[in-house]
C-alpha cells in the first residue's frame, strides 16, 4: 500500500466527525457546570477517536488542557498545550506511514 492509499484509508468518516464534535461539546459542558470526571472521561474518548484528523486532534488536546487546568493538574495541563502544536505532526506522520 502507497502513502496515498493509506492517507484515503485512515480518512475520518463524517460520522466520527460528528462524534468527536459532540464529545467537544459535552466536555465544553461538563467544564461549565463543575462536572471534571465527566470532562475527563469525555477528553479521554474525544482523543482517541480524533487521531486521524489533525484539526480535531490538536482541538482534542486543547480541551484536555482546560480540563487539567480545571482539575488543578498543571503539568498534564502543560503537556496537553504543547501536544495541541505537535498533534497535527503526529497525525499526518501516522495517516502517511506505510504500514
Amino acid at each position: 500500500m502507497n502513502r496515498l492509499d493509506r492517507w484515503r484509508q485512515s480518512e475520518m468518516t463524517p460520522e466520527q466527525r460528528v462524534v468527536v464534535l459532540d464529545l467537544s461539546e459535552a466536555i465544553k459542558v461538563a467544564l461549565r457546570t463543575g462536572r471534571m470526571d465527566d470532562a475527563h472521561h469525555h477528553a479521554l474518548q474525544m482523543h482517541a477517536l480524533s487521531q486521524d484528523h489533525a484539526g480535531l486532534h490538536a482541538y482534542g488536546h486543547w480541551l484536555s488542557a482546560r480540563v487539567q487546568f480545571a482539575r488543578g493538574q498543571r503539568r498534564p495541563a502543560l503537556r496537553h498545550l504543547y501536544l495541541t502544536v505537535m498533534a497535527p505532526y503526529g497525525t499526518l506522520r501516522r495517516r502517511l506511514r506505510v504500514v
